[in-house]
């Protein structure tokens, strides 16, 4: 997944789309491997007519990275070269005459820097005319992006892993080289119209880039475990005020009070991309002793500061294995755990209902009486039926045990549940969550007896017809803040969860999304209630309920709300908004998987 340029003549230019109003102020991402120490690599490279207006490339003659335009420009004391492998720059400006900061990340030793240039330089100019990537570079490109706002670090360090983590800190454009051909056109992930506009040479890389769609994170067994966290020292800030004296012999003060905070640590499991686990907050009692203090006259006393040991108990973590974690490669299907299709003895001849395949629909039009045709109603998709195809074929003293397994993996449903089903279509992973409705191993023949079946079947019926990303979306908002998240699919999606920390009083989620015939769509959930400190209300619009520790809080839900149910993240970008009565709560969280039909 990746694109080589020659280091002649080989560019590829887009579109201007939201690139419009871009200057030097804004970050600017890539992802790239050089080939030549001795020449050019230009990331991007843009000019309004010939005047330079973005330039974000590393030096042949120093191997420095440096973020220029007409101006002037700023580059890096660390080096990129091609000893370093795959690497993920990027440098960022804040608006006016100031000093950007550089970043690297190299994939091989998994290490970050951070600098700030070697120099100030004020913002580029007119209006950009042409934007290119590559040019005069020879290197291999798989990933270049820009944004017209700075980009924290840590920021910039959530995009290593993952480019489904790119659009939703909403660049201005984004492009990913994966293409198979280079006949095929690059187009602008954001959907902002900065597609592909031209292209001299380039070939398809030889070398797969260290960033996808979201790698699998393997877990085993395919259950919850508790593992012991030998976690770093948590640092935070807290102070003992020093105690008052002013009068008395052996004077014995009153306990000291002092209030501090210990943040919520985040938790890595895997590591390639990491898994991301918010526990909840870390518990750890402690007391100060009140000191005692002697003086012979009336002082105002400042004691040495107080040295007071306490322990902070190892957390132990229990992290669900995600559905499609156990997939390794294209034609394979997961029902709950139980693996069929490609490199397993299932072995798969057909799939249908997949992938691109749409549900059946319920049609609502009504037939006009008076006038031909009818009168459109809605249209509800009917649940979605996946029906598996495959073969065995197996030494025959194998055979019974063969078929056991698919008779005990895939049983008679249990009262409602719906189980999660994990497909892998080519290189990407779909979600869906139902049941199996039939297993048979096709006929019991004289070739059954010798260990092989060709007429292998298994069907599934998903009351939710939806087909889910692996890849979970995830924002934090804070206090009054908008953000902008995307559903990369083309359906509603319910898998969508809010997470409101306390202390937060009269908590709301609203979310605004543009429709496609213009008009501007509003929902709003929000609790007359308020969440204590440790706690947070978990809003899951899938199940519709909201509540803090288990216990339900639909009751608080105001008159301006919509019913939770009814809070789906529509496709495309939507703006998210999260704010409180006092406007000071911690940051809420958003997650959600995207959503197709």
């Amino acid at each position: 997944m990746a694109r080589t340029f020659d280091g002649t003549d080989d560019s590829l230019g887009v579109a201007v789309g939201g690139l419009s109003g871009q200057t030097t102020a804004g970050s600017f991402v890539a992802v790239l491997r050089r080939n030549n120490n001795a020449t050019l690599t230009t990331a991007i490279n843009s000019f309004a007519t010939a005047t330079r207006v973005v330039e974000l490339a590393i030096v042949n003659t120093t191997n420095v990275l440096r973020l220029r335009n007409a101006s002037g420009g700023g580059s890096s004391t660390f080096t990129v070269t091609t000893s370093d492998g795959w690497v993920l720059v990027a440098a960022t400006k804040a608006v006016g005459t100031t000093t950007p900061r550089m970043h690297k990340y190299v994939y091989s030793t998994n290490t970050w820097t951070h600098e700030n240039g070697s120099a100030s330089f004020a913002d580029s100019g007119p209006a950009i005319t042409t934007w290119f990537m590559g040019s005069q570079s020879d290197c291999d490109l798989a990933a270049v992006a820009a944004w017209d706002r700075v980009l924290s670090d840590s920021e910039i360090e959530s995009l290593a892993h993952s480019l489904m983590s790119w659009p939703v800190t909403a660049p201005q454009g984004m492009w990913v080289l994966d293409q198979a051909d280079t006949t095929q056109t690059v187009p602008d992930w954001t959907g902002r119209g900065g597609q592909q506009s031209s292209i001299t040479g380039t070939a398809v890389a030889t070398s797969s880039a260290p960033i996808g769609y979201g790698a699998p994170v393997r877990i085993t067994p395919h259950t919850s475990v508790p593992a012991n966290v030998n976690a770093s020292v948590l640092a935070t800030a807290w102070a003992v005020p020093a105690p008052g004296i002013s009068r008395g012999l052996n004077a014995k003060p009153a306990a000291v009070l002092a209030s501090w905070g210990l943040p919520t640590p985040d938790i890595f499991v895997g590591s390639s991309p990491p898994t991301n686990v918010q526990p909840n907050l870390v518990s750890a009692s402690w007391s100060v002793l009140a000191p005692t203090v002697v003086t012979h006259k009336n002082v105002n006393l400042a004691p040495a500061p107080l040295v007071v040991p306490w322990t902070l108990p190892a957390p132990v973590i229990s992290v669900p294995v995600n559905p499609g974690d156990d997939l390794d490669g294209p034609g394979q299907i997961s029902y709950n755990g139980f693996r069929i299709g490609s490199g397993t003895i299932y072995r798969l001849n057909s799939l249908v209902g997949a992938d691109i395949d749409m549900p059946d629909l319920d049609d609502g039009d009504v037939d006009n009486p008076a006038s031909d045709g009818a009168m459109p109603g809605e249209k509800y998709s009917l649940p979605r039926h996946i029906i598996f195809s495959g073969k065995v074929s197996v030494p025959r003293d194998e055979m019974r045990a063969a078929m056991e397994a698919w008779r005990q993996g895939l049983p008679k449903p249990r009262a409602d549940e719906q189980l999660p089903i994990a497909m892998q279509i080519l290189d990407r992973i779909y979600i869906a969550y139902g049941v199996a409705i039939r297993r048979t191993p096709g006929e019991i023949d004289k070739n059954y007896r010798l260990g092989f079946t060709s007429k292998l079947l298994a069907q599934f019926k998903c009351a939710d017809p939806r087909l889910y990303s692996r890849e979970l979306g995830n924002a934090t908002i804070s206090d009054r803040a908008t953000v902008e998240v995307a559903n990369f699919g083309n359906a509603d999606t319910p898998r969508f969860e809010l997470r409101a920390p306390g202390p937060a009083t009269t908590p709301l989620f609203e979310i605004a999304q543009t429709l496609p015939d213009g008009s501007l769509d509003v929902k709003v959930v929000e609790f007359n209630l308020t969440v204590p400190a440790g706690k947070q209300l978990v809003v899951d619009v899938f199940l519709g309920t909201a509540t803090i520790d288990g216990a339900s809080q639909m009751r608080h839900l105001t008159g301006a709300s919509i019913g939770v149910p009814d809070f789906v993240l529509g496709p495309g970008f939507t703006s998210l908004t999260y704010e409180t009565a006092g406007g000071s709560a911690p940051p809420a969280t958003a997650l959600w998987r995207h959503a197709w039909q």
